[in-house]
């Protein structure tokens, strides 16, 4: 049985933080994201070129170059992040 006079000690227990990224960390991120993207635009504007090339009607062109557009920008946004 425990006795109530006794005063006992509350031993703390260290909760690990949550590991911080660093700014560098970020970038890096998003550098690899931004290469990613652009493997498979380029990859789009191959085929798109093959195609065309080919004589065949090119699908949606106007939908792989909004792409290029998107793609570009988030390229710069990576680029200058730090």
């Amino acid at each position: 049985m425990i006795n109530p006079k006794k005063t006992s000690k509350i031993l703390p227990f260290i909760v690990p933080q949550p590991e911080i990224e660093t700014p560098l960390e970020d970038w890096f991120r998003g550098i690899v994201q931004s290469n990613d993207e652009l493997t498979d635009t380029l990859m789009c504007l191959r085929d798109c070129c093959s195609e065309m090339l080919a004589g065949k009607v090119v699908r949606n062109p106007y939908d792989l170059l909004a792409k290029v557009e998107t793609t570009l920008k988030n390229a710069e946004r990576a680029r200058t992040l730090i």
